[in-house]
């Protein structure tokens, strides 16, 4: 007996002994980091021979087939096959999880079918890549609004999610490339008019800043203003009389309204000018502008109005050279800058 309890426990301890020499390889194993299957870099850098079957159903892989594949307006069946791809990685799928993913997928096939079906959709809005947009928080991912994956969720869970997610949110990215091109050429004839606005308008003021910005009648939401209120701008000038008395003056129009072409590229108007000359009284008139060939104006006494006493009015426009105060019309030409340059497409 007692040789025989020696034996038996002998085979318990080299059945334990291998059991844990076993089980050690295993729980060595380093686990895959999530970012391993949803981050699309990270992704695109693994290899076949890591996933084996698998690799031909990486985002990458499928990208590349569908690229090969398409003909024309076809992005429905592009997010059809992102359905297929799904089904095919969401075998075993918790199934409120998998129900989350498909509601994703189907809002997003409905804009891929208006994209192919409605001109307007397609180069004004396009599909969104919003639905599927994949992000990194402290301890966990994001896909969209209502999927999250955690270092809890099981591995095949976590590859059908993320690989669906980034192969739907490339499609998305697709169809939304001709809005993206006409909001990039909208922007751009934007960021044009303000920089002929800049270049060829009249100047303004302080005062003639805010006026304009707060003047929803005289330009479209983010444009340069079409129409152009003067008001109380100072400007030196000229007068010059008909045999002799010619004399410098600080001149004031007083209020006016310039309009602009479509392009802010000319403009043309008028305004009603006092001039104060130098130790003279002072003289009322109008002025005439005509985009860059600069203004006009023709002025006489207030207590001799008559073509006898006018004067001719030579101006120059001093607030160009003068760096503009900040204002709503400056703030919503950056704006435009801004948003121009954030359009990628």
């Amino acid at each position: 007996m007692p040789c025989s309890a020696h034996v038996i426990a002998g085979v318990i301890v080299i059945a334990s002994a291998v059991s844990l020499a076993g089980a050690r390889p295993l729980a060595a194993q380093p686990s895959v980091p999530i970012a391993a299957d949803c981050n699309g870099a990270q992704l695109g850098r693994r290899t076949e021979s890591e996933l084996g079957e698998l690799f031909q159903q990486t985002p990458d892989q499928v990208w590349s087939r569908l690229q090969l594949q398409r003909v024309g307006r076809d992005f429905a069946e592009m997010g059809d096959t992102a359905r297929v791809i799904f089904e095919s990685l969401s075998q075993g799928m918790d199934a409120a999880e998998k129900s989350r993913m498909t509601r994703v997928l189907d809002a997003l096939q409905q804009e891929l079918i208006r994209t192919d079906t409605s001109v307007t959709f397609r180069t004004r809005e396009g599909p969104s890549a919003v639905l599927l947009e994949i992000a990194e928080r402290n301890s966990f991912w994001t896909i969209g609004d209502s999927i999250r994956v955690t270092d809890q969720t099981p591995v095949p869970t976590r590859r059908a999610l993320c690989w669906t997610a980034l192969l739907a949110r490339r499609i998305a990215d697709h169809g939304g490339e001709a809005a993206r091109q006409e909001a990039l050429r909208y922007l751009a004839g934007r960021a044009r008019r303000w920089s002929n606005f800049e270049r060829s308008g009249y100047s303004l003021t302080p005062l003639e800043l805010l006026v304009n910005g707060w003047c929803g009648a005289c330009r479209g939401e983010l444009e340069p203003p079409r129409t152009q209120i003067i008001l109380a701008h100072i400007l030196p000038s000229y007068l010059v009389r008909n045999g002799g008395g010619n004399r410098a003056a600080i001149t004031t129009e007083v209020a006016g309204l310039l309009r602009y072409s479509s392009s802010r590229s000319f403009h043309w108007g008028g305004s009603v000018v006092f001039a104060f000359p130098q130790e003279e009284k002072g003289e009322i008139g109008f002025m005439l502008h005509v985009s860059t060939l600069g203004q006009l104006g023709v002025t006489a006494p207030l207590s001799s109005f008559s073509a006898d006493n006018a004067s001719l009015l030579l101006s120059a426009d001093l607030y160009r050279y003068i760096a503009r105060t900040s204002g709503t019309l400056r703030d919503e030409q950056e704006a435009v800058k801004r948003g121009a340059a954030k359009v990628v497409p």
